[in-house]
């Protein structure tokens, strides 16, 4: 599954939280969510470094690419 759609479904799945009266006391849920909101931050900027990097090696493949086909069609 594609890592928007799964983003997608964890949204989903944090606001579905929220639909129902909570049974904890409210230090420990807001540490709860203060811990989620935590490790969410932390995917978020691998998520983005990983979708860069990616970014980055598909460009030099495709320069690589347009190298090869020029120095095919010149010799």
């Amino acid at each position: 599954m594609p890592l928007v759609e799964l983003e997608n479904s964890r949204d989903i799945a944090i606001k579905g939280l929220f639909d129902s009266k909570p049974d904890i006391e409210p230090v420990k849920l807001a540490e709860g969510i203060q811990f989620i909101l935590d490790k969410n931050k932390i995917l978020t900027k691998y998520y983005h470094s990983q979708r860069d990097s990616l970014r980055m090696e598909m460009s030099k493949a495709g320069h690589a690419h347009k190298a090869i086909n020029a120095y095919l069609t010149t010799a």
